[in-house]
Parts: C-alpha cells; sequence; structure tokens
C-alpha cells in the first residue's frame, strides 16, 4: 500500500506524465553511506507503484554505485536480488583520496586543531576574566568550532584539487579491483538525469563526537563527498544528517552548480513508517539542467504534501486516509 500511496502523490504533483516517464526511462542514481540500501529500496518501492499507475518503465533505473563503511552493510547490499543491477560496492570515501592526499589532510587538520585549542582556551580564560557565565562560554566555543571548521573545510577542498589527489578509481566489493567512480562511469554519466543520495558521516554533528563538527573526521569525509559531487555534477542531491547539522557549509563549495534547500528535520513517522529517526535534509538541484519552478518556499511546502494526512497506528502499520487508499485504484483502472 505504502509504494501505492506514494506514487499517487508524486503523480498528484507532477501533471505533465510524459515528462516523468522521459526522466524515470533515462534515470541514473548512486549513493554513498547507503547504509543497507534503505534509499534504493524507497525508490523501488515507489517506481512499482507507478508502474502499477500505468507507467511504462522498459529497463530498471541504472544503480551506478553505493557506498558504506560497515561490512555488514555492504554484504547485505550486495545479497540484496532487488538491486542485481548495481554497478559498483565502495567501502570508504577516504579510498578515493590518494595516500599523500590523506597525509596533507592530518597535516592540515593537526596545525588547525593546535590552533584552535590555544585560541579557544585563550578566549574562554578572558571569559572567566570577565566573569562570563557557563552559557556565554559555551555559545563562545561553538563559535570559535564553526569559524575553525570552516577554515579547514576550505583547507581540505584546496588539497582535493590538487593534481593527482582525488582519484578516479577505487576498490570495487563487487568485482574485486579497481573500478571507476562515478564521475568516470560514463553509463552513468549518460543518463538522461542523475540522482544521489547521502547520509554523511554524523558522528562528529552529535555529543557522541562532543559536537567537533568539520573540525572533526567528520569533516574530512565531508569534503571527500563534497569533491564527489563537483566531479559527478548529479542532477539532483538528497543529503541528511543529524538535527545538529549546519547545512550551510555547502553554499561556498556548491552554490554555484546548486539551488541548495533546506528541507529542514524530517522524521519517518511523518511518511507513516513507524520508526523515529530525525534528520535534517537538504536538496541540491543543479542549476544548468533543473529549473526550479517556484519559488523555494513553494517547493519547501509543496514537498510537505508527502507526509500530509499521514496516519499509522499499531494494528495495521500503515493507514492513509480513504481517498488516498482508494485513488490509486482508481488510476490503475485508467
Amino acid at each position: 500500500m505504502w509504494n501505492k500511496i506514494s506514487a499517487h502523490k508524486v503523480l498528484r504533483l507532477i501533471q505533465k506524465r510524459e515528462c516523468l516517464q522521459a526522466n524515470l526511462n533515462g534515470l541514473g542514481t548512486s549513493s554513498d553511506y547507503s547504509g543497507m540500501g534503505c534509499q534504493e529500496m524507497a525508490l523501488l518501492l515507489v517506481l512499482t507503484g507507478l508502474v502499477s499507475a500505468g507507467l511504462h518503465l522498459p529497463e530498471p533505473v541504472y544503480i551506478s554505485s553505493v557506498c558504506d563503511v560497515q561490512r555488514h552493510c555492504r554484504e547485505v547490499l550486495l545479497e540484496n536480488t532487488a538491486l542485481s543491477g548495481l554497478g559498483h560496492l565502495y567501502q570508504d570515501l577516504k579510498h578515493r583520496v590518494s595516500p599523500a592526499g590523506l597525509a596533507k589532510f592530518e597535516q592540515v587538520r593537526a596545525a588547525m586543531d593546535r590552533e584552535w585549542t590555544s585560541t579557544s582556551e585563550w578566549v574562554l580564560a578572558q571569559g572567566a576574566a570577565a566573569s562570563s557565565t557557563a552559557r556565554e562560554a559555551k555559545a563562545i566555543q561553538k563559535d570559535i568550532t564553526a569559524s575553525f571548521g570552516h577554515r579547514l573545510m576550505q583547507q581540505y577542498v584546496a588539497v582535493l584539487g590538487e593534481d593527482g589527489v582525488f582519484q578516479d578509481f577505487a576498490p570495487c566489493g563487487k568485482h574485486f579491483k579497481r573500478c571507476p567512480l562515478p564521475h568516470r562511469d560514463q553509463y552513468y554519466q549518460g543518463m538522461r538525469l542523475k540522482m544521489h543520495v547521502a547520509g554523511t558521516t554524523c558522528l562528529d554533528y552529535s555529543s557522541m563526537g562532543l559536537s567537533r563538527k568539520e573540525m572533526g573526521e567528520s569533516g574530512a569525509i565531508l569534503a571527500i563527498w563534497i569533491k564527489q559531487r563537483l566531479l559527478s555534477l548529479e542532477d539532483a542531491v538528497i543529503q541528511e544528517c543529524t538535527p545538529r547539522f549546519d547545512p550551510t557549509v555547502f553554499q561556498e563549495f556548491l552554490g554555484e552548480e546548486y539551488v541548495i534547500i533546506d528541507m529542514g528535520v524530517l522524521n519517518p513517522p511523518q511518511f507513516g513508517w513507524p520508526a523515529s529517526r530525525p534528520r535534517r535534509y537538504v536538496v541540491f538541484l543543479r542549476k544548468k539542467t533543473l529549473r526550479l519552478a517556484t519559488t523555494v518556499k513553494q517547493f519547501v511546502d509543496g514537498m510537505s504534501f508527502f507526509y500530509e494526512e499521514v496516519h499509522h497506528d499499531s494494528r495495521i502499520f500503515l493507514c492513509a486516509p480513504d481517498e488516498e487508499a482508494i485513488l490509486p485504484n482508481i488510476l490503475i483502472q485508467l
């Protein structure tokens, strides 16, 4: 039922079926930090619903690559028969950077960390002398971390721009050899519409990672992910992270290529899926290939249509209003 309801909502939002049909027939996808393939399975469920509603998909969606550092996740991805058309399976985004590049990462991070520590100690000492409150001291520390994190990201991206640092090939767990990354996958690059989804590393954006943000290990991973997007230039990108993540970090590095839309914090129960996992979502639309037909606010409001009037309880897992449960069946008859 979920796939039919979601497909029904897609068709309600997109009036021109021929455009939707053409894009789906030429859709290529990739994902990083893929987990066990939730985003790929969600896409396949919606496509199943669209086929039931009368759309024709002559061939499966091409999944260029998936990626996850967890061995168990990679095993699940490989064994999932629904992802039989999977192109490549990668392990760690760091494998996309040369050893010399990773060494430079460590150097710039260590230097910035020393400067950050000494600056923080001095500023906090000045605050203590001025009898600042604990809340004021915490706010100052947060501002210092954000400032240094931004500078560190700039240095990471500069390193990645040096010749030979960012690789074109990486170890593939499906073919057991070095395979082309998305920007070198000619079939993927030739698709009519390319879409990427990622749940970037979130540890340093939570209390478990001491909220170091870009100053922590997550900053290096995020810089590599940003560089991959600049090379792959997908038409649409969806990124999610913990609610504390600040998406303004993207503007400097991706703002020239993409319209960047902060969708705010969303949670699966809003869509009728009984699992609480609030995450901040950001949508990127490539300026050269996709045109936003509305204002950003109208776009965000329009997307909220997907989780309006969704109800669930413990008895039936997902329960939609009658008009939404019935309409997909009417569409099938048409």
